[in-house]
């Protein structure tokens, strides 16, 4: 059956006059009525009842024009939806995030205005470390991740660098070194140490002991954690201190302090990656909002001229 017969077919039926309906399909009228007669043979039964120049539609025609119309209205969502789908406003976008990431601006900013601007793009954030996202992008589980780069993981990854972040050691504000201008690997020599566990962050945690040890600081861990935030929970009750990741303007916490090590120089650069070869509208709108939102968060970071 041609869909061309099933919206003459619905002309023919509104206007219940086949020159009327011709004209509005810009046919001529045997044309049009040979094809109503082509579809009536094709179902087996009348669609339309002739009196007097005017069509009515059969009992059958009007069950038929019921369908017809919602048929038409389907087919016109679905080609709708095929269009949005080819310009990424629909679909589905798996985002991989490290859990510090989200202290960034620039991704927080990215995911509203995303949402804002592709309200019908569902996404599903997905907290991994980078080691973990890298090997899901390039399994197919992942569209978009958020990580710090390393050399060992993310060589086969576009990749869009966000920030550059640094290690802090968070301490209680009560505790003396909170007051202290300036810190060194030393001075932590007695402190007793909340840590990342390896098992989690191998890559990271494995470079922040080295640097430790370099610098003549074997830090007495106390407590390993899955995470930063059950490790600042620990500190801000006093357990201990700890190493973080953040960006160069840290937000203050309640009850913990975030200072600088003088030794501890490590720089961690924070960037949007995706699979190399994969045409998906969604994931370029993605990766173009969060590009938008940082050089819109960077020019006003930056004082006009004069």
């Amino acid at each position: 059956m041609y869909l061309r017969r099933l919206k003459y077919f619905v002309a023919a039926a509104e206007e219940e006059n086949f020159h009327r309906a011709a004209e509005r399909l810009h046919l001529a009228q045997p044309a049009l009525s040979k094809q109503i007669a082509l579809l009536e043979e094709e179902l087996g039964c009348a669609l339309f009842s002739r009196h007097r120049g005017r069509v009515y539609l059969t009992e059958v025609g009007r069950v038929f024009l019921a369908d017809t119309r919602r048929i038409l209205h389907e087919l016109d969502v679905a080609v709708e939806r095929a269009r949005e789908a080819k310009a990424g406003q629909l679909g589905v976008l798996d985002v991989g995030i490290r859990e510090t990431a989200g202290r960034s601006p620039i991704v927080s900013t990215a995911f509203s205005h995303f949402r804002r601007t592709y309200p019908a793009v569902e996404l599903r954030l997905h907290q991994m470390t980078s080691p973990a996202q890298c090997a899901a992008l390039e399994a197919g589980d992942l569209d978009v991740g958020f990580i710090y780069l390393s050399p060992i993981h993310d060589r086969n990854l576009n990749r869009f660098e966000i920030a550059t972040d640094h290690f802090y050691l968070a301490l209680p504000s009560t505790h003396a070194l909170a007051r202290k201008r300036q810190i060194h690997l030393r001075d932590l020599e007695q402190e007793q140490f909340i840590w990342l566990a390896r098992s989690r962050k191998a890559y990271y945690s494995d470079a922040l002991l080295r640097t430790c040890i370099d610098g003549g600081l074997v830090p007495r861990i106390i407590q390993e954690v899955d995470g930063e935030s059950t490790a600042l929970n620990l500190v801000a009750v006093g357990l201990g201190v700890s190493f973080i990741v953040g960006p160069s303007t840290i937000p203050a916490l309640p009850d913990i302090v975030f200072k600088r090590v003088v030794e501890l120089s490590t720089e961690l650069q924070l960037a949007l990656v995706w699979p190399n070869g994969v045409d998906s509208p969604v994931i370029a709108n993605f990766v173009e909002t969060v590009r938008h939102i940082a050089g819109e968060l960077k020019k006003a970071r930056v004082p006009p001229n004069g």
